[in-house]
């Protein structure tokens, strides 16, 4: 679901980045934010399971949630990785709030809010192991990052991103990342035209991007995921999208 006030507002101050430490999803945010967040779970009887926290080196806190099978399961990951997947929607519900909530904020300044990212995870199907159970995500992306990225030019490949991307796939499927880890067709990671991200993840057509006609010029975008089946192939692309993040921010704001 498009973050109007991601894509079309005015800069907000920034709530949260994301990024990924080779095994979790890391969420950083200030101190005050983590107990906003745990008193809308409060409110809501909701939980975060599987999570754990820890203090950054610039004083900010790092909520991990596990990507990565704690165990190769005989019959697959799915239910375990499902849960966390949970877990990171959750977190995104309540942050996506925050930053709604944020946007009469007085401005103080930079850092700004550079990227949302919604993430869905659908009831399993099929009765062997659960695998198809839909991992639907998007992203709103700011117009300071997109015009960030444009600096990359057309049809740029992201070597760093595509390499993350590699790692988490060959770390959760170790025993047939192998055939995969290199083909030229199945991971993308791109900066197209406008600053336009697309990526492109393990399966057919399994990807996140948009039109580069969909925007205008003074506003950011909107990417949406497309044929996202399961949530193992969600997470791969939510580490291209933690590995873009953090280069964004590390860009901007050094």
């Amino acid at each position: 679901m498009k973050t109007y006030d991601i894509v079309h507002g005015p800069a907000t101050p920034e709530i949260y980045s994301l990024g990924f430490d080779g095994k979790c999803i890391q969420f950083f945010v200030d101190l005050a934010t983590w107990n906003d967040i745990g008193s809308r779970l409060k409110q809501t009887g909701r939980r975060l399971d599987y999570v754990t926290t820890s203090r950054t080196l610039d004083g900010s806190l790092a909520i991990n949630v596990p990507v990565i099978p704690s165990i190769v399961w005989e019959n697959g990951p799915w239910i375990e990785l499902r849960e966390y997947a949970r877990t990171i929607s959750t977190l995104e519900r309540i942050l996506g709030t925050l930053i709604y909530e944020s946007r009469d904020a007085p401005d103080t300044g930079e850092p700004y809010q550079l990227f949302h990212v919604n993430t869905y995870v659908g009831k399993p199907a099929g009765k062997r192991h659960g695998q198809w159970h839909g991992g639907g995500i998007d992203l709103s992306v700011a117009h300071s990052a997109r015009t960030h990225l444009e600096v990359h030019g057309g049809s740029i490949a992201w070597e760093e991103v595509l390499k993350s991307m590699q790692t988490h796939h060959a770390a959760t499927f170790p025993s047939v990342a192998e055939e995969y880890r290199y083909g030229p067709a199945s991971f993308k990671a791109r900066v197209r035209e406008r600053g336009l991200l697309h990526l492109h993840t393990i399966g057919n057509g399994v990807c996140l991007g948009a039109n580069s006609d969909s925007f205008s010029d003074d506003e950011g975008c909107y990417l949406s995921g497309h044929n996202v089946d399961t949530v193992a192939q969600q997470f791969n692309l939510l580490v291209g999208i933690a590995s873009v993040w953090q280069a964004v921010h590390k860009g901007m704001y050094p």
